[in-house]
């Protein structure tokens, strides 16, 4: 394959990766007083990762167990999120309650409108994420 190419490909994903970090930094100003930059990084990760055991959501964020575990339970506390056994009993399941949603839809818009979803396409952003997720970037 082309070097140029690929030095291409390696730097728009670099770019993509710097730009979505800055978003979500900026997005989280958008989350309310009660909940710590980490929380709200927690709840998002939640949403999106919902049904999905906790242990896995905290490898993923490069977290331990007992850190997530933790911050989850200052969120159950302030109502924005809500555990449920997994199939296999051992496992804990983390989703956003309705408050949850509420903030996680603010955090979400702001990121939109940072990354400039808004202006793509249904079929590029399905192109895009499909493009992601076969080559495993996600």
């Amino acid at each position: 394959m082309d070097r140029e190419v690929i030095d291409r490909a390696l730097g728009a994903i670099e770019r993509l990766v710097e730009g979505y970090h800055l978003a979500l930094r900026e997005a989280l100003e958008a989350r309310p007083p009660d909940l710590s930059r980490p929380e709200a990084r927690l709840l998002l990760a939640a949403a999106l990762a919902e049904g999905r055991p906790m242990k896995d959501l905290a490898r993923e964020m490069g977290l331990s167990r007992p850190s997530v575990s933790l911050t989850a339970d200052s969120l159950v506390a302030k109502g924005y999120l809500a555990r449920r056994t997994g199939a296999d009993r051992r496992e804990t399941l983390l989703g956003p309650t309705m408050r949850g949603w509420e903030v996680v839809g603010l955090v979400r818009s702001r990121l939109v409108r940072s990354l400039g979803l808004s202006d793509r396409t249904e079929a590029e952003l399905r192109e895009f994420a499909e493009l992601c997720f076969k080559n495993q970037l996600v």
